[in-house]
């Protein structure tokens, strides 16, 4: 095998290690914002976020369906 070759694959395989290692990265952040945005849009549905007042005076209005007309 030539060393031109050699120092080819070397070079080759040592690009791919480090694309490899960028692609992770990216992904990882990716899903950190994705986890974030999720807490965000479950937190304003359940209004746990602690400073979001309740537009209902009572906490049971809303529990029961009349059905009779």
């Amino acid at each position: 095998m030539d060393t031109n070759a050699i120092a080819s694959a070397s070079t080759s395989m040592a690009s791919s290690r480090t694309q490899d290692a960028v692609r992770t990265t990216v992904l990882k952040k990716s899903m950190d914002i994705e986890r974030q945005s999720a807490a965000a849009i479950i937190n304003s549905v359940s209004g746990t976020s602690g400073n979001v007042a309740s537009p209902y005076p009572i906490s049971n209005v809303g529990q029961n369906i009349n059905t009779t007309a």
